[in-house]
Parts: structure tokens; sequence; C-alpha cells
């Protein structure tokens, strides 16, 4: 067999041999065109992603059912379609809009997907709401004020996190990117111009509120 052979052959056979290998895979991929590099990433991605889909199937099957938890649950990391739409979601975040799509992706590598059932809890009444959270499907509730698909809870959160006054809850099932105020510290200190470009929309949006509530001493004060 080939691990025999493999064996058998030492330690400096089995090196050249992958240095041979690697040589020859190099030399096929310079002479592929980049169409055909790009369907055979795409075929490797699908494989892998059947594979995992039934090796999941089956642990279920043989998985006694668990009752829902309150709890929310979260994405594995290797989601590959969600980290394309995390950029799409947090791009659409005002306060993340200056940043390039590099700084953008630093900043989806350290967000999290979650999912939570109707009526489940968030944050509860009087806990600090820390965190960046982004509204992608379903729904959210705090006291009257409904978060539906493509809206943000709390822009500033990460920045100045506050308490919530009702428990921030799901009204329907909801799936929700959340980015850590702790991560984004760390990012702004670890990604070149991140903090730069996070000041830059804090000052555009004070600009904004300065500017909707500036009354002219010229207008009439009488109306």
């Amino acid at each position: 067999s080939r691990a025999l052979a493999l064996h058998t052959i030492g330690a400096a056979g089995r090196s050249a041999h992958r240095d041979t290998i690697a040589s020859a895979a190099h030399a096929e991929a310079l002479a592929a065109s980049a169409t055909d590099l790009l369907r055979r990433l795409t075929d490797a991605v699908n494989a892998s992603s059947a594979s995992a889909s039934a090796s999941a199937s089956a642990h279920q099957a043989h998985t006694t059912d668990l009752p829902p938890s309150d709890e929310p649950s979260t994405e594995g990391a290797s989601d590959m379609p969600s980290r394309v739409e995390t950029l799409i979601a947090l791009g659409r975040v005002p306060l993340l809009a200056a940043l390039t799509t590099r700084q953008l992706a630093d900043v989806a590598e350290r967000a999290r997907w979650i999912h939570l059932r109707a009526g489940g809890v968030l944050v509860t009444a009087g806990d600090l709401l820390d965190a960046l959270v982004v509204v992608e499907d379903g729904e959210l509730a705090i006291g009257d004020r409904r978060f539906t698909r493509g809206e943000v809870v709390d822009e500033l959160a990460c920045v100045a996190p506050s308490a919530v006054a009702d428990d921030l809850r799901a009204i329907r099932p909801a799936r929700l990117i959340r980015l850590e105020r702790m991560d984004f510290e760390e990012l702004v200190d670890d990604v070149p111009g991140l903090a730069s470009a996070v000041c830059r929309a804090l000052g555009e949006r004070a600009r904004r509120a300065e500017d909707s509530n500036y009354r002219s001493p010229l207008v009439s004060r009488a109306s």
C-alpha cells in the first residue's frame, strides 16, 4: 500500500516525495487558467460542504432530540456563506461604512452569528448592551421599539455601552450578527486605519445630529 511504501523509503524519501508532488501541483496550477482554478476551488468547497452536511445529518440521526434552549446559539466559524453575509451586513452599518474591504474583513472575522428563537432574550433589562447587534433576519424588540432586517439595535454600543430599560428579545425567530465591545476595542488597536475611520463616522454622525437640531438665529421665534 501507499502508506507502507512511504514508511519503507524513510523520512528523507518521504520529504522528496512531498516535494515532487508539490512541484507537480505548482506546475499544474501555473498551466491552468484562472477560470479552471476557480472551478476547481468551487468544486472543492461544494464537496467539503456536502461532506460536512452528511456528517451533521448522520450525527443528528443518532442524537436524542433536546428541548429548545432560551440561550442564543452561534454558527460555526467555518460557515463560508455566513462570512460573505457578514461582510455585506456590516458594510451597511453607518459606523463601519468608511472602512476599506480589508478592514471590514478583519471586523467580520470577530463577529459571530446568533440564532434566537421567538421569545428568547438577548439582553436582560438593566444589563449593559455592550455589543454591536445587527438584525439579519427576524425581529427584535426593546419595549415598543422594533428592529427588523438590516437594522442595528444600538450603533454606538461598542463605543459607549448603555443599560437597556427592557429586555432585548426576539419577537420572531431571528438571525443576528454580534460584535462584542472587547473584540471591537482590540480591532481598533490592531487594525491600521480602523480608529480614524470610526472617528470620521462618529464625527459625521455628530454633525448630522447638530445640523438637524440647528436653528438659525434669523428664524422668527414667533412661529
